[in-house]
């Protein structure tokens, strides 16, 4: 469990937005890290705003589909259009929480 964990860190490194080419990897995750951190100290939005708001931003900087791609590596060929559609959205929403 522990080799995917570290798999599944070094493909989101891998896998950042646009932002990710402009800046170093370590600046471009404190970047992301900071948003999160100041719209979860954001008291004046409801919890649901404040953590759809999370989402949103974890969703632009991050390529759901490559890392699907690279997490189930040789199974992804196997996979139909469908399947693949269902573990983004799934993979996602895991990574969401």
């Amino acid at each position: 469990m522990g080799k995917k964990i570290a798999a599944l860190l070094t493909a989101s490194l891998f896998f950042c937005g646009a932002a990710l080419a402009l800046q170093t990897p370590t600046a471009s995750m404190k970047s992301t890290i900071d948003s999160v951190i100041s719209i979860l100290n954001d008291k004046s939005k409801s919890k649901t705003d404040r953590r759809e708001k999370v989402i949103t931003t974890v969703r632009a900087k991050f390529d759901f589909p490559a890392m699907s791609q690279f997490v189930l590596a040789a199974n992804w060929k196997k996979a139909s259009e469908e399947q693949k559609k269902l573990f983004i959205d799934k993979f996602g929403k895991v990574l969401e929480q």
